[in-house]
């Protein structure tokens, strides 16, 4: 990995990429979205992630609930803890990926990461 690369969240916003600087994380999140980002930046700022600080970003491509191999489904029914949109608990690896921003500007690269709206 480019030592240059790194994770960047907006402060207010919902999304997270990886990029070389602030500039650049604006740059990374226009050439995803398709918008200027002139009038987000007046209201918004990204923040660089320690590059040590865990991220799980979770995803729906598991197997479904019931099939899941790492006991979602007792999960959801005999402990009083909520699944998630996933419909497996919130540390299922068959569903969230945990690594450092490290990792995750190593293996994603330069573009976008993630968001909490999709």
């Amino acid at each position: 990995m480019p030592n240059d690369m790194h994770v960047f969240e907006m402060a207010l916003g919902p999304d997270t990429v990886v990029a070389r600087n602030h500039a650049d994380a604006w740059a990374v999140w226009s050439e995803h979205c398709g918008e200027p980002s002139e009038s987000y930046a007046a209201r918004d700022e990204w923040v660089q992630i320690d590059s040590v600080k865990p991220i799980t970003i979770a995803h729906d491509d598991g197997p479904p609930q019931p099939e899941c191999p790492h006991g979602c489904m007792t999960w959801a029914t005999t402990f009083p803890h909520p699944t998630d949109w996933t419909g497996h608990h919130h540390t299922c690896p068959a569903t969230h990926v945990t690594k450092t921003a490290t990792e995750w500007a190593a293996t994603n690269g330069r573009g976008f990461l993630c968001s909490t709206e999709f």
